[in-house]
């Protein structure tokens, strides 16, 4: 096996869905599948568009006070702006960087080769944008119908959480297999609503695997995404 190639086919995977919740989606015409180099493409020059008009309900900043403990090693999420909120995330034992598709919209992938199943190695990628106008509970919905119309979720459920102290929503929801036959790829989501200055941004946590019954997998997909962190910029702290 190619695994490499394979790593990057089924990291692809995961950037379509977080791509799917973003406003580059909702906003195309475009609905025709996209190929593997196609959507490299789109990420190696994916830039963020220019600070919008500030929204009458806009998300606060985290709080690192309000923030899940973890008992993993904890790494910075690079920033590309000084303006950026800080992206922490845990790193659980097994759990490896994967850096081909990182990108302006792309932040940081890690995968776990140990929990292949299916001939596919649990994922999660990380997304950061600047968000779209709208309360959370409005991009919070545009996200939910474009991956039920776009990236074919099914089966999903949706959940009110906080990340140090922001308003964010959980998903669960399976996706058809992309790329080879075989089981559906079952799918959790965090998405982040918070603010640096007057740009809100949204931040997208997607971890997702064929063997969602894998214990080791159940336990560190429940670190990765509890144990997120979005903060200020660590130049306003």
């Amino acid at each position: 096996m190619n695994r490499p190639k394979t790593l990057l086919r089924q990291l692809v995977t995961a950037a379509i869905l977080t791509l799917a919740a973003t406003t580059a989606v909702a906003c195309g015409t475009e609905e025709k599948p996209l190929t593997i180099d196609e959507m490299r493409n789109i990420f190696a020059d994916k830039t963020l568009p220019a600070p919008a008009s500030p929204w009458s309900n806009m998300a606060p900043v985290g709080d690192d006070s309000a923030c899940a403990t973890s008992e993993s090693a904890m790494v910075d999420v690079p920033a590309r702006s000084a303006l950026e909120p800080q992206l922490r995330l845990p790193e659980p034992q097994g759990w490896t960087r994967f850096t081909q598709l990182d990108s302006e919209l792309i932040r940081y992938a890690l995968v776990n080769r140990s929990l292949i199943a299916e001939q596919f190695a649990p994922n999660i990628v990380i997304t950061i944008e600047a968000a779209p106008p709208g309360d959370a509970q409005t991009v919070y919905g545009q996200a939910q119908q474009n991956l039920t119309r776009i990236a074919g979720a099914k089966d999903m459920s949706t959940e009110a959480v906080t990340v140090c102290g922001l308003p964010a929503e959980k998903l669960q929801f399976r996706t058809p297999s992309m790329g080879a036959p075989g089981p559906d790829q079952h799918v959790q989501a965090l998405q982040i609503l918070t603010t640096s200055g007057t740009q809100p941004y949204l931040v997208t946590a997607t971890v997702q695997t064929k063997d969602p019954d894998n214990p080791t997998y159940q336990r560190d997909a429940g670190l990765l995404l509890t144990g997120l962190q979005v903060l200020a910029p660590t130049t306003n702290q």
